[in-house]
């Protein structure tokens, strides 16, 4: 079976990207034909995308993954949708469409209210899309939100994803990274400036975690410019042992997530 995924090219840098890099290489181990198309990265608060890029090379994780053609589109079996991308690219081809909903209902309805970016309305308005046979997503606990939204029929949610313990669990393989400090286990919190998350309950329950699991140690990234009282919890996960890097929010990110510049 030949099966194109279409997604935003952003290694290490966007969460769909990662998502779709691994549900391809899924595919790839089940033994099916497989291509990933560059939709561009969508540029918020406008009704156009980053430059598409055919032939753009990832080889993280020890197997390489080139980007096609939008014409690779052409000979799918199966076209799986992470994003939107020109009619153009699938009109000479009929095959069935498979949507992966990425992020929480939750995160799709709030940007959309803050007028940055219209995804609750467009995975809407894709589920009754003929063509459109499944939207695809993780987490049971989403399935009522979406049930709203979607047809009957049209959801199809997967249980919890599953964790790739060679490359995540504790006992691993371990990739050095300067000025990492690395716990036996370790917790990613990330986007603490967001409006459509609770950063204060998120990281009250890491704190929760942190006096439970010896070990435990928490990363956070994107943090404010001015941290303000979010410093003091930081303080507090310090004072258990459980406070790892610290990273600040990237300046100029739609180049880092284009690749045009090596991240500092």
């Amino acid at each position: 079976m030949n099966i194109v995924h279409i997604a935003p090219f952003g290694p290490g840098q966007a969460g769909i990207y990662e998502a779709a890099r691994d549900m391809l290489r899924s595919d790839m181990l089940q033994g099916h034909d497989v291509a990933f198309v560059d939709a561009g990265a969508m540029v918020v608060g406008k009704d156009t995308r980053e430059e598409r890029r055919v032939g753009a090379i990832d080889e993280r994780g020890g197997w390489r993954l080139e980007t096609a053609p939008p014409e690779a589109c052409n000979e799918a079996d199966v076209v799986w949708l992470h994003t939107g991308c020109p009619d153009g690219w699938l009109v000479w081809n009929q095959a069935p469409i498979l949507m992966a909903v990425h992020g929480t209902p939750h995160a799709a309805f709030r940007v959309e209210m803050q007028g940055r970016m219209a995804s609750y309305s467009v995975y809407a308005k894709s589920s009754q899309w003929p063509r459109v046979k499944r939207m695809v997503y993780f987490w049971p606990e989403f399935r009522p939100y979406w049930d709203v939204l979607f047809p009957p029929g049209k959801s199809l949610v997967f249980d919890y994803p599953p964790i790739d313990r060679s490359r995540y669990g504790p006992d691993g393989d371990v990739w050095e990274i300067p000025g990492y400090q690395r716990g036996r286990y370790n917790g990613l919190i990330c986007d603490s400036w967001r409006e459509d998350s609770d950063i204060l309950e998120i990281t009250h329950a890491a704190i929760a975690a942190a006096e439970r699991i010896q070990g435990l140690t928490w990363h956070i990234y994107a943090m404010p410019n001015e941290p303000g009282p979010f410093a003091l919890l930081a303080n507090k996960l310090r004072s258990l042992g459980a406070l790892g890097t610290i990273g600040g929010r990237t300046p100029e990110f739609a180049e880092v997530y284009r690749g045009d510049r090596k991240s500092t």
